[in-house]
C-alpha cells in the first residue's frame, strides 16, 4: 500500500485520500463482483485444473518424499497455471456482457471497451496517468530496500532453474502444456534422479 500512496501523492495530489484512499483492504466476501467471478472460474475451469494437478499425486507421479519433486512441480505448474489465468483474464475482459437495460452499470459490451472508452458508456475516465519511468524509479527504490523483484517471483532456486532448463532441453518436447505436463514431469524426474 505504501507504493500506491506514493504514486497517488506524486501524480494526483489533488485527490483527497480521506475521501478516496489510494487502496483499501476488504474481505473478498464483501466484493460481490469478484465472489461471483471466482465461483464462475471455479465451476468452468478450476475443477478441471484441480483434478489434473491432483492426478500427479493419485497416480504417484509426484511423491512428496522425493527431495526434488516439490521444486520440479513448482518449475512446471505455476507457469502453466499463470498462462491459463492470463488467457482467462483476456477472455473475461473481452467477452460481451448481456444487455441489461434496467441496470445502472453499462451492459451489452466487453469490459475492456468500457475501461478504454468510459465516455461511450456514460462513465468518466478516472485513471491517473503515471509515466513508465516513474514506475521504474519506484521499483528501483523498492529493490534497493527489499531486494530484486525477481527473487520474490521465483518458484525455485537459480540452481534448480538451471538444472531444470538443461534437463528439459534434453527431452524431445517442444513445450510444456497442460496436456503433457505430467508426462514431462515423469520424464524430467527420471533424468534428474540419475543426475542427483
Amino acid at each position: 500500500m505504501p507504493i500506491q500512496t506514493a504514486i497517488r501523492e506524486a501524480f494526483a495530489p489533488d485527490i483527497d485520500p480521506a475521501v478516496y484512499p489510494a487502496a483499501i483492504f476488504l474481505k473478498s466476501v464483501h466484493n460481490t463482483i469478484i465472489e461471483a467471478f471466482w465461483r464462475w472460474l471455479h465451476e468452468k475451469w478450476g475443477l478441471n485444473m484441480r483434478e489434473h494437478i491432483l492426478r500427479g499425486k493419485s497416480e504417484r507421479i509426484y511423491v512428496a518424499q522425493v527431495p526434488f519433486h516439490r521444486d520440479l512441480f513448482n518449475w512446471i505448474f505455476p507457469p502453466l497455471l499463470q498462462a491459463q489465468l492470463d488467457d482467462f483474464r483476456t477472455y473475461w475482459n473481452q467477452h460481451t456482457i448481456r444487455p441489461q437495460p434496467e441496470k445502472d452499470m453499462p451492459s451489452g459490451h466487453a469490459p475492456s471497451d468500457a475501461l478504454e472508452h468510459p465516455g461511450l458508456f456514460g462513465g468518466i475516465d478516472c485513471g491517473i496517468r503515471v509515466p513508465k519511468d516513474a514506475i521504474q524509479e519506484f521499483r528501483d527504490a523498492l529493490s534497493e530496500e527489499v531486494g530484486p523483484r525477481e527473487s520474490y517471483l521465483a518458484w525455485v532456486s537459480p540452481e534448480f532453474e538451471q538444472l531444470a532448463q538443461d534437463v528439459f532441453r534434453s527431452l524431445d518436447v517442444a513445450e510444456i502444456t497442460i496436456q503433457n505436463s505430467w508426462d514431462v514431469f515423469r520424464d524430467m524426474s527420471a533424468k534428474m534422479e540419475a543426475l542427483l
